[in-house]
């Protein structure tokens, strides 16, 4: 399953577009995008999955799905952060 991560930086590969243009096309900054792009990144509020599905052409509910792996990752990966210090 995709992480919220891969689809963004997947999506802009295939569009062409940096991160700065993306911001500007979504009303972002572009630190907004470089932190979606971070493996222990944040993932959007409801707006802007919005926004980024219709940009996009992909599907609320996929990228949402690409949000909840994301929150699964960071919370096995914090779990055995706390296992192993």
């Amino acid at each position: 399953m995709m992480t919220f991560r891969e689809f963004v930086i997947e999506f802009r590969g295939k569009s062409g577009l940096t991160q700065q243009a993306l911001a500007d096309k979504l009303g972002l900054h572009k630190r907004t995008i470089q932190e979606w792009e971070r493996f222990d990144g944040k993932i959007p509020n409801g707006y802007n999955i919005a926004r980024l599905s219709h940009l996009s052409k992909a599907k609320t509910s996929d990228i949402i799905s690409y949000c909840q792996q994301t929150s699964r990752i960071k919370r096995r990966s914090t779990k055995l952060h706390k296992i192993l210090c």
